[in-house]
């Protein structure tokens, strides 16, 4: 069912359960966020993993607690609408969701010389899987924080930018590495675990600990991104 179609029915569904209009405009105003922020078309091909993704990227924008267990009850209330009315058949929120902790990123900065430093050793090193081995450069030249590399999808990846201040022949490099891996790969998510589930910012967090834990704690540490001090 497309996405339109299926909150005009939750909306009526909600008057004709006399829910109070307070409830009705919250809910639909959460559905509608959600139903935009996710790529699906059709409303049943929602799963787990998506509403997962959702609220972690909440989690990684700062977004409060408070306000994430407020969405969350929205969408629980939209998800069983839908199997009630045989829309989806199975309710992915049958068992609760580890809802993610506020995870504003830390920001880790990096000097441009030690920088290329660990991408030729990462690049050069045979026991990192190709996979790997994008993770971390992108992690390092991106921008991005775990948590917005481990929900990427791939259809973004034209929006994709690399730090310019790193050396002409790096960029290249790193361009070269994920035009071969994107060349094998059909998925809407840039990165899977070997289990064919999404990636975990944890296990980011694990890949690139080595090379960056003269910054910071890294077990102490759940969102960052890093920048380059180019002047070092």
């Amino acid at each position: 069912m497309e996405k339109g179609t299926a909150i005009e029915k939750f909306v009526k569904y909600m008057l004709i359960t006399n829910k109070s209009l307070t409830t009705i405009e919250t809910y639909e105003r959460d559905v509608r966020i959600f139903l935009l922020a996710i790529a699906e078309n059709e409303v049943d091909l929602i799963n787990r993993g998506i509403i997962e993704g959702y609220f972690s990227q909440l989690a990684a924008n700062g977004t409060k607690n408070s306000v994430i267990k407020k969405k969350y009850a929205s969408i629980k209330a939209f998800i069983k609408f839908l199997v009630e009315q045989g829309i989806i058949a199975a309710n992915p929120l049958a068992t609760l969701i580890k809802m993610p902790k506020n995870l504003s990123a830390k920001q880790l900065v990096i000097a441009k010389d030690y920088l290329e430093q660990i991408i030729h050793l990462v690049m050069t090193d045979a026991k990192i899987i190709h996979r790997d081995k994008l993770i971390i450069v992108l992690i390092l030249v991106s921008g991005m924080s775990a948590v917005e590399l481990a929900n990427y999808r791939t259809k973004d990846r034209y929006y994709m930018e690399i730090n310019q201040s790193i050396s002409e022949e790096t960029r290249g490099t790193i361009q070269a590495l994920l035009d071969n891996y994107l060349a094998a790969w059909s998925h809407e998510m840039l990165f899977l675990s070997g289990r064919s589930q999404p990636l975990t910012y944890k296990y980011i967090r694990r890949l690139v600990s080595p090379y960056l834990q003269h910054l910071t704690d890294m077990g102490n540490l759940d969102n960052f991104y890093v920048t380059i001090d180019s002047e070092k």
